[in-house]
């Protein structure tokens, strides 16, 4: 088991000390960029290329496992690695693991050192970190290629892209659960027209939500060889403190820490932030923190409604994934807002409210009134990965869609002139 020495160290001290992470922030951005050069398709994530370098303090690990070792380092740290055995691989054997004080690589070498026949590899253009059979190059793993003609916004990354890349002749399978494992996995995932391998892709998944991974079995004795790919949840309702990966994942991508860690009232802010990149990482940070933050505290204490509603809708985007999952607390805090709101405030706000009444309370009456105005080109533009997402997750918002027609969508972005018939699977082509 993982433990802790000192919980109440680990909130204000032991991983408040991101100085050593932003000197090498420019030279890591660096690297991104020029990974992101060299694969149109992938985007390159700084955290994860930035994950070795991560500072851990009090470290305990005893692990009965290679598989129990990855979950616990995963988990408890958020450090972060997608894990590929074969049917050839030795993962049965006990491992341990103490230090004062080490990195994120430190933590990485002793596990190899201790399962011989794997290594580590951080992938060169998107930076997301695999453990695998040394006798299995990173290159060689999921290696099939599939082409998606035109850019895909908002996909469910269980529903939309893990089970359409089963569809897809090519020995891979996909592990599924039912539907709380479909809510848990189905986030949105924004992917660009082009080729990948199905690696890719699972890189792609990795750098759409930093708490959730993959594990992946190849059996290579079987006839017909086949791969199954399972996805992984790296929240715990066992650890109330941020752990070191998620605080490191807030410097590098909002960097705006006036404390050790986040306040209230930073996280309420950036959940509020006009930029959707800040948005989105304001909310990892929330579903990293899912089982101790204060949602409906926080979404109904006075402040500017429009603050409300953002985090509202943070919440609604950690918690609802699926088409059966619902969020009352939500529905409540959106059925609050008049009229006149939904008439003349902000577009962005006012649409995605409207969108998710349509989609939790099977109320259209917002989105009739938002479908009356006149929204200028690009109005929307900020928000159109989260619009994408709620129409493939919801047959009801598709349907609300076709009752109020598209065209005023259409008038902010000619792409959303269809979003009545987004689908929600990604339609993969095989390539040759």
């Amino acid at each position: 088991m993982l433990s802790y020495k000192d919980d109440s160290k680990l909130k204000t001290k032991n991983y408040s000390k991101m100085a050593p992470y932003l000197c090498v922030f420019m030279a890591l951005l660096a690297f991104a960029s020029q990974a992101r050069a060299n694969n149109e398709n992938t985007m390159a994530s700084v955290w994860d290329f930035a994950l070795p370098t991560m500072q851990v303090n009090n470290v305990e690990i005893n692990a009965v496992s290679l598989q129990d070792a990855w979950k616990q380092i995963s988990t408890d740290f958020l450090l972060r690695s997608v894990l590929v055995v074969s049917d050839n691989s030795l993962t049965n054997t006990p491992f341990s693991f103490k230090a004062a004080k080490c990195s994120g690589e430190d933590v990485l070498n002793a596990v190899t050192g201790s399962y011989h026949d794997f290594m580590w590899t951080q992938d060169s253009n998107t930076g997301v970190i695999w453990f695998h059979p040394k006798d299995l190059g990173l290159v060689d793993i999921l290696s099939p290629k599939i082409r998606i003609a035109d850019e895909q916004l908002g996909v469910p990354m269980q529903e939309g892209i893990l089970e359409a890349i089963e569809d897809v002749p090519n020995g891979i399978r996909v592990k599924q659960w039912g539907t709380g494992f479909t809510n848990t996995f189905n986030y949105p995932v924004d992917l660009q027209a082009g080729e990948y391998s199905v690696r890719d892709l699972l890189n792609t998944c990795c750098i759409a939500n930093p708490n959730k991974t993959f594990y992946i079995q190849v059996y290579t004795n079987r006839k017909p060889q086949f791969t199954v790919i399972s996805a992984v949840n790296l929240s715990s309702y066992k650890l109330t403190a941020p752990r070191p990966g998620i605080l490191l994942f807030w410097t590098l991508e909002i960097g705006k820490l006036s404390e050790s860690i986040p306040t209230n009232e930073q996280i309420v802010a950036e959940l509020a932030n006009p930029d959707p990149k800040i948005r989105w990482a304001a909310r990892m940070y929330t579903e990293a923190m899912i089982w101790h933050f204060p949602f409906e505290e926080l979404m109904n204490r006075p402040q500017p409604q429009e603050q409300g509603l953002w985090v509202c809708l943070g919440a609604i985007n950690v918690f609802v994934h699926s088409e059966e999952a619902t969020y009352t607390d939500g529905i409540k805090k959106m059925q609050t807002v008049s009229k006149d709101f939904f008439e003349k405030g902000d577009p962005n706000l006012a649409v995605l409210v409207a969108v998710e009444l349509a989609r939790l309370a099977k109320d259209v009456t917002a989105l009739n009134i938002v479908s009356q105005r006149k929204l200028r080109a690009g109005a929307l533009a900020r928000i159109k990965s989260e619009i994408n997402y709620s129409a493939r997750v919801s047959s009801k918002v598709r349907d609300a869609l076709r009752i109020t027609g598209t065209d005023w969508l259409g008038a902010s972005d000619p792409s959303l002139k269809n979003l009545d018939k987004v689908p929600s699977k990604v339609s993969f082509i095989k390539s040759n």
